[in-house]
């Protein structure tokens, strides 16, 4: 050691030699005035020559050297000259030697901590406590004051310290900083892989943080490094010194590995609860899949999907609107992992969301907070009920907004991540999916239910048939035009409707082609046959159900029977045709005095208003009896056969009108059914006149 006096050094520090006699000069403060006089004497020194080692234009050591000789000749000085720059290398070398042996020591030593966390990390069994653990041996290997690890919101809002070792770090852990307030510092974390500073208050990347962070806290120097996890900035470790502090690259290095491996803890932990997640939800998707009742599958959901999620309470809430016209959020189902019983069941929607969360809802986007960064009187309203963070994703059932799938933590406050909010959206999906099938389900059977009494009370025959011509479908009315005693009776009995149902195949051919050409066919009045071949009108509707390739499946329409309506037409017809008739009669006998024209007047009549084929008039004469006195058709032989039965009937007989719609049939007419059988008349009628 050197005691130099106020001289001295500043010759030195330029660069100069100092030669001096009096060995007090160097040493005077640290030894008496005897000592050193003694010590010279000692020695034998005459001379001390001292100078400073310099490297670099810095002062490194000195060289100071005694001689007996009274002075020191010029070649001695040039001498100690070359030795003064021999010393400054060889302890530039020495210098160097050290520092890379304190870095080998350093680089050691924090590979030792990552190879001791690798081994240890495994046995800690939550992300928090592996966080704990990075953190406490990062703080013992860099010597800080305190290290902490935060974690960014999906969102990018805010930053939450998970965990924190060293000082204040009880006081730290929970703090939420708004990162949206430090674009400078989160960009440059973007940009950098650590922001190394001993001066957070000045450096330009730091600084944003002086008053919310840097000074309440009392820091320094810090090391900074982003936690990312597939790109993204997920977390930020934070190494911070109290006092400034000159980082080296192998603490920055270390710093680095750290945030890499909090990364990839951070990676293993969410593919761990992803995989819980997939398990639990592809379970819940199968019995939701296959159960009838969706709300009866409910509790169960919602239970399995809170203890996956690590959720204090789990709960689905429908939309509604009440008497006034205000949004209700109506609670369907709630679980609770410590078996509380929820009394409150319905809030206004706008007192439990903030407008922003209501409407990133509306737009299919969930919501997660920490209950504290709410704006009264939302915080307000968790807070009374024991919830210190939240998430819930929305439900959309057939695109409209149908309700939330929700999650609260009551015993600690807690960031959801992305994985968390991705398997959720998923899941709340999956129960809109759900919701949507059974409500489609019920609307079906609503539809087959309404379907099926139109059918069945309908009072016109329902069909649906193939091609080919058997029945596919038939209601209980058109069972019943038919002849059968129920639908199933008819379906098994008519394999062919072409020659079984139409009284003339050609018009099921008909039928076929009109729809093959216009698509449809509308009232097509044919006649149709029952189960017994008796024949009646109907008028048919249908058209052809096609398969999206085009192929023609079956014909499905209507039936009514109109035989009374055809047979009301036919009467109505028949009339206006006997009216006609009789008018042309009425008109043509003012105008003629022949009796036999006039009598072939009225045989025509006759015809055209019965739809006869033949015609008689007989007459009875003046000696009583029946004489043919006109007539069209008939045999001479039939003729007189008439005639003699008419002269020897009473007349009571020939007085009553006589209809005979089936001369085979009419034994009652005697000998003279033959008669008509053997003109070949079919049907007769006669009536008498006077």
């Amino acid at each position: 050691l050197l005691s130099l006096s106020n001289s001295i050094p500043q010759l030195l520090q330029s660069g100069a030699a100092y030669v001096s006699s009096d060995f007090r000069e160097f040493f005077g403060d640290l030894l008496t005035e005897k000592v050193s006089n003694t010590l010279q004497n000692l020695l034998q020194l005459q001379l001390i020559w001292c100078a400073l080692l310099f490297v670099e234009g810095k002062p490194v050591g000195a060289l100071l050297v005694g001689t007996s000789q009274e002075q020191f000749s010029d070649e001695e000085s040039q001498a100690l000259e070359l030795v003064r720059q021999q010393a400054a290398m060889l302890l530039t070398m020495i210098s160097s030697w050290e520092e890379q042996e304190r870095a080998r020591e350093r680089a050691n030593r924090f590979q030792e901590v990552l190879l001791r966390l690798n081994r240890d990390l495994p046995q800690r069994r939550d992300l928090v406590s592996k966080l704990k653990l990075i953190a406490q041996e990062t703080q013992e290997a860099l010597a800080v004051d305190r290290v902490n690890i935060w974690q960014v919101s999906t969102d990018r809002q805010n930053a939450y310290c998970a965990v924190a070792i060293g000082e204040d770090s009880e006081q730290l852990v929970g703090t939420i900083l708004p990162v949206s307030r430090y674009l400078t510092y989160i960009a440059s974390l973007e940009d950098e892989r650590v922001i190394a500073t001993s001066s957070v208050l000045t450096d330009p990347r730091t600084d944003e943080l002086a008053d919310d962070y840097w000074r309440p806290y009392g820091i320094e120097a810090t090391m900074d490094a982003p936690v990312r996890v597939e790109g993204k900035i997920v977390g930020i470790v934070c190494c911070e010194h109290k006092t400034s502090r000159e980082w080296n690259c192998y603490e920055i290095g270390f710093v680095g590995d750290i945030a890499d491996l909090v990364a990839r803890v951070i990676l293993e932990s969410q593919q761990q609860r992803r995989e819980r997640y997939l398990t639990t939800l592809s379970q819940l998707a199968l019995q939701m899949l296959v159960a009838t009742d969706w709300e009866g599958v409910l509790p169960v959901f919602l239970e399995d999907m809170g203890r996956v999620a690590e959720a204090d309470r789990s709960f689905l809430a429908k939309l509604t609107v009440d008497e006034s016209g205000r949004e209700v959020i109506q609670c369907l189902g709630i679980w609770s992992a410590d078996g509380s019983v929820e009394e409150e069941r319905e809030f206004l929607l706008d007192e439990v969301g903030t407008p922003y969360q209501v409407s990133a809802l509306r737009t299919g986007e969930p919501i997660f907070s920490v209950v504290r960064t709410l704006p009264e009187p939302y915080r307000n309203f968790y807070e009374q009920r024991g919830v210190k963070a939240i998430l819930a994703v929305p439900i959309f059932v057939e695109s409209r907004w149908w309700g939330v799938l929700g999650f609260s933590i009551r015993r600690a406050e807690h960031f959801w991540d992305e994985v968390d909010i991705a398997i959720l959206r998923i899941a709340g999906s999956l129960l809109g999916s759900v919701i949507e099938r059974q409500q489609a389900i019920e609307r079906q059977f609503e539809q087959e239910r309404q379907f099926r009494e139109l059918v069945e009370n309908a009072t016109v025959g329902i069909y649906r048939s193939t091609p080919e011509g058997q029945l596919l479908m038939v209601n209980p009315a058109l069972a019943r035009m038919f002849g059968y005693d129920s639908p199933e009776e008819m379906m098994a009995s008519i394999t062919d409707l072409s020659t079984q149902a139409y009284a003339d195949p050609s018009y099921r051919e008909d039928f076929k082609r009109m729809v093959a050409e216009q698509g449809f066919v509308q009232n097509l009045i044919i006649p149709l046959r029952r189960k017994n071949g008796e024949t009646f009108w109907a008028a048919v509707s249908g058209r052809g159900v096609y398969a999206p390739n085009g192929k023609l499946l079956y014909y499905e329409g209507f039936i009514l029977d109109v035989t009374a309506r055809k047979r009301a037409e036919e009467l109505l017809k028949q009339r206006i045709t006997q009216l006609q008739a009789l008018y042309r009669l009425s008109s043509s006998l003012q105008q003629l005095d022949d009796l036999g024209e006039i009598l072939a007047g009225v045989m025509r009549c006759v015809k055209t208003a019965t739809k006869a084929e033949r015609a008689f008039v007989a007459l009875v004469d003046p000696d009583g009896k029946m004489r043919f006195k006109a007539a069209q058709g008939f045999s001479e032989r039939f003729k007189q056969t008439l005639e003699d039965f008419f002269s020897k009937s009473s007349n009571a007989w020939v007085m009553q009108p006589l209809v005979v719609a089936d001369v085979s049939l009419a034994s009652d007419l005697g000998s003279l059914q033959q008669v008509f059988l053997d003109e070949g008349i079919g049907s007769y009628s006669v009536s008498y006149t006077h």
